[in-house]
């Protein structure tokens, strides 16, 4: 499949998901849902960005074993996220790398290896989110048939099913490398993709806790990332009266938002953001317009932070992401 089918499918895709996510709103109350909203909040939303975004490079840095300096491995992050965000098809994944090794002599393996560690450990929390939301979350609006509530006997069947994927997963990770170099070369292009996908978070495993120090490190950063993400949205939702915000409501907008961003990644998660946020409030009985309205707020502030230090660092450094993202790729191609 040629680049530019594959773009055209991809701003198709993100159409399609932008008429799923605002089909039969009525703008009018969207718009006046927004300016009862105390936006006030949001400044504390931002600077929990900030913080996120900080501990994010301390991981980073830890991973590439403190080569450079935390500011340059801050301007580093900085890019790369405005690049991940505003470049379709995830072509601005080798930024990062490509940066670690034009402005701190990083080999590329290296810069690799470090950017395959933090999507596990991020992987990791996402299936210990999954789990929670599935066991320990209880949703207010169950579905009741016949004496069961067959929302609940879901939600803790899902948390099952994650839980023993989990288990299965990380039973691969740790010996299953046989199994899967089976797979590499299969014909099924979905087979060998997993394959390698599966040998590369097990390379990065098996990196990570050789150091038992700095694995525990990592993991430790981690849960405060993710722990700083979940007080940010817990004050955006306070800027919103009428909506819940409690642990339970906060804990279910982030895991089923990430989960349809990891799913369908639009460009800048346009449309897919927006559905999966609602879609998680709405599961606390808010109404579908009330959750739409919080859900744009909450990604235009993700974007306007994202976008406005990217752009400061992009000026700072003097670099176009457009060049940047095609010499990374011809970088990963040598």
């Amino acid at each position: 499949m040629s680049k530019s089918t594959r773009l055209i499918g991809v701003l198709l895709f993100t159409l399609i998901s932008m008429f799923i996510a605002f089909r039969g709103l009525n703008w009018h109350e969207m718009l006046s849902g927004i300016q009862q909203a105390n936006l006030w909040y949001f400044a504390l939303v931002c600077l929990g960005y900030l913080c996120t975004h900080a501990i994010r490079t301390l991981r980073l840095w830890l991973l590439i074993g403190y080569q450079g300096s935390y500011g340059s491995m801050f301007s580093i992050n900085t890019i790369g996220f405005l690049a991940i965000n505003v470049i379709p098809m995830r072509m601005g994944e080798l930024v990062r790398p490509y940066l670690m090794v034009e402005k701190e002599q990083i080999p590329f393996g290296e810069a690799m290896v470090a950017i395959v560690l933090e999507r596990w450990l991020d992987m990791c929390m996402l299936l210990i989110m999954l789990v929670g939301l599935g066991w320990f979350v209880d949703l207010p609006n169950g579905v009741v048939v016949e004496g069961i509530d067959i929302l609940s006997v879901g939600q803790r069947t899902l948390g099952t099913i994650v839980f023993i994927g989990a288990l299965g997963l990380t039973g691969l990770i740790g010996f299953g490398e046989p199994l899967l170099q089976r797979f590499v070369d299969h014909p099924n292009p979905l087979l060998a993709k997993l394959s390698h996908f599966i040998l590369s978070l097990r390379d990065g495993a098996h990196r990570l806790f050789a150091n038992p120090l700095m694995a525990l490190q990592a993991f430790v950063l981690s849960l405060s990332v993710w722990a700083v993400t979940m007080v940010a949205i817990w004050f955006a939702l306070m800027g919103f009266p009428d909506l819940p915000n409690g642990l339970g409501v906060v804990w279910s907008v982030w895991t089923i938002t990430l989960v349809g961003m990891i799913v369908a990644p639009t460009p800048g998660f346009i449309g897919v953001y927006e559905f999966f946020c609602a879609t998680a409030l709405v599961l606390w009985g808010v109404d579908r317009v009330d959750g739409t309205v919080f859900a744009l707020t909450l990604h235009a502030s993700q974007l306007f932070f994202t976008l406005a230090m990217g752009s400061i660092f992009v000026i700072k450094e003097g670099v176009s992401i457009q060049g940047l993202v095609k010499d990374s790729r011809s970088l990963s191609n040598e």
